[in-house]
Parts: structure tokens; C-alpha cells; sequence
């Protein structure tokens, strides 16, 4: 099983860096498709969250679609899997294969001052 961290997965989603982004695909997918577990601790999803409202602006709809298809997905071992669920309200949107392809690369993050 491979432990994920917050940098591979925002990589993974908004795609704003191309050469990391290739990396974060290729690791992620590249375990998926070998049948390798990929395990998301529960502080990397809180990190995941709050780099996307801040750094990205992303609106929570959409950052709970995120969460809510990484859920779903049997490739992702979640930490504390029953409280995430419980705390990402489904939405209405249709399951899709990956949850990159609604982020684009357009996006830059803007500087966040930490708490």
C-alpha cells in the first residue's frame, strides 16, 4: 500500500504544473492499475480541503464532488473511511473514472498565509 500526501493529490486534481502533475498521474495510476492500494491518511484530506479553498478558490460543491468520488473509488484506502463519508454529502452528479478530469490546469494558486 502507498501513503499519499497532500502535495501528490492536489497535483493530481488541479493539474496547475505539468511535470508534477504527470508524476502524481503516474504514481497514482500506475498503483491502480498494478492493483497497489493507495492510502489517504485522514490529516491529508483535511489538508486537501483546506489547500483548495484557499490556495485554489475552489467552491465547496466542488471540493465534495472531489471528496465524495475518491470515496467511491476502490483504489483509495481512507483513514477513518465511515467519518469522511459521513461528513461528504453525496451529490447528484454522475460517478466518473477519475476525479482529475473536471479541474483543468487553468487555475494558479494564489499565496495563503498559515494559520
Amino acid at each position: 500500500m502507498i501513503g499519499l500526501d497532500t502535495n501528490v493529490l492536489v497535483r493530481y486534481l488541479v493539474q496547475d504544473d505539468a511535470a508534477q502533475a504527470r508524476a502524481a498521474a503516474s504514481a497514482i495510476e500506475g498503483a491502480a492499475s498494478r492493483g497497489e492500494g493507495l492510502f489517504l491518511p485522514a490529516v491529508t484530506l483535511c489538508e486537501l480541503v483546506w489547500v483548495l479553498e484557499s490556495a485554489y478558490q475552489r467552491p465547496r460543491a466542488v471540493i465534495a464532488a472531489a471528496l465524495e468520488q475518491i470515496a467511491r473509488t476502490g483504489d483509495f484506502t481512507l483513514e477513518h473511511a465511515d467519518h469522511v463519508r459521513a461528513a461528504v454529502p453525496p451529490t447528484r452528479r454522475p460517478p466518473r473514472t477519475s476525479p482529475t478530469r473536471s479541474w483543468g490546469a487553468s487555475t494558479k494558486p494564489r499565496a495563503v498565509n498559515t494559520p
